[in-house]
């Protein structure tokens, strides 16, 4: 083969290589930050049952997971599963004892 040819296969093939590794540099560099956002988007948004729980607890902040569970139609574990992560993310505190207590929702929830 000439050795010129042999230069031009080896530098075009150095330059792809060179391009396909900045190209995936980039993308994991976007991948990233599309990442981040939507991970955070979707961590803030509330499921139906969440929010039928909170508009549940603003009419009645003493109500039980039993009650909210017959009237949203979910079994009371899965109250307690929504409340739970609901209390995780800052969106509900409970104040005083589990059985005389009630329900704050912190003022910056949106429904």
């Amino acid at each position: 083969m000439d050795e010129e040819l042999i230069t031009e296969i080896d530098n075009a093939h150095r330059i792809s290589d060179s391009r396909a590794f900045e190209k995936n540099r980039v993308g994991d560099r976007v991948g990233d930050r599309v990442g981040d956002r939507v991970g955070d988007r979707v961590g803030d948004e509330l499921t139906d049952n969440q929010r039928k729980i909170i508009e549940n607890i603003i009419i009645n902040p003493s109500i039980s997971a039993s009650d909210l569970s017959k009237i949203i139609n979910i079994s009371s574990r899965k109250v307690e599963e929504n409340i739970a992560k609901l209390k995780i993310k800052g969106f509900l505190v409970r104040v005083g004892a589990s059985k005389g207590g009630y329900w704050k929702i912190n003022e910056d929830t949106k429904l």
